[in-house]
């Protein structure tokens, strides 16, 4: 049996921050000094929604966080790279 996969889901506001080949960044809300984000995969995934929050510095931790650094470590630092220079 194969593993179910989807793509992600665009978040019903929220602003486009960066876009790749493979996935699109979003800025969903700021909340004091945190930035609530989403990362949606644009292709068929195992997960594809990664909710996120950067804080000017770094994101969060979070389990999303930790998981894509897991998985998919060179997305992990594209998106502190897009939200370091949208910072800047």
């Amino acid at each position: 049996m194969s593993k179910k996969q989807w793509s992600g889901k665009a978040p019903e506001t929220g602003e486009v921050i960066a876009e790749s080949r493979g996935f699109r960044l979003y800025r969903v809300r700021e909340s004091g000094e945190w930035q609530n984000l989403k990362l949606i995969a644009k292709t068929m995934q195992a997960k594809a929604n990664y909710e996120l929050a950067w804080n000017g510095d770094r994101l969060a931790m979070g389990k999303d966080a930790v998981l894509l650094n897991t998985h998919h470590p060179d997305v992990f630092d594209w998106v502190v790279d897009q939200m370091a220079m949208a910072c800047q």
